[in-house]
């Protein structure tokens, strides 16, 4: 994701130590090319998978979503935070969907382009369908669940990365 204030884009990874210890990593890169600021540990209890981040311009910060699970065999939450894009200060981790019988995976990001402070994210409740939240970034915290299809087959949702000033997003 790229964030046009700073000039810089952050790019999200995992990291594999073991079966139950996964984590979720970043790094920041001028448009240049240029590595800005060492490595970013951003999720590192348990097991944190498929990373995805975007960029939310108004309150100049990224969102990065992903899925999480306390084990290598345990069912996955998404969850996310967000790093200012200026200074790379990490803000709370916040539980995005986390339902006892559900395993959403499969995390996608989208930033708000405006003035407003929103982003959304998308994901996949394994055999319930796709599903998105609005995310608030200031503060941080998840409203306005909803599914966005209902079929039990529908898996690897995407969104569009950046959203019109008005707002907006396809997914």
């Amino acid at each position: 994701a790229y964030d046009g204030t700073f000039n810089r884009y952050l790019v999200v990874f995992q990291r594999t130590f073991g079966f139950d210890d996964v984590d979720v990593r970043a790094q920041m890169v001028t448009s240049g090319g240029s590595l800005t600021g060492g490595v970013l540990s951003l999720a590192t209890n348990g097991v944190n998978r498929s990373p995805a981040v975007g960029d939310q311009t108004g309150q100049n910060k990224f969102v990065v979503a992903w899925q999480h699970s306390g084990s290598g065999f345990g069912k996955h939450d998404i969850q996310a935070l967000t790093v200012d894009a200026g200074t790379a200060a990490l803000s709370v981790i916040v539980d995005v969907a986390r339902t006892v019988a559900g395993n959403e995976i499969q995390p996608d990001v989208a930033g708000e382009r405006g003035s407003e402070d929103d982003a959304f994210i998308i994901w996949n409740d394994e055999g319930n369908g796709i599903w998105a939240a609005q995310l608030d970034v200031a503060p941080m915290q998840a409203f306005d669940v909803t599914q966005i299809a209902a079929t039990t087959t529908a898996e690897k949702p995407a969104i569009s990365k950046s959203t019109g000033l008005p707002g907006g997003c396809l997914v």
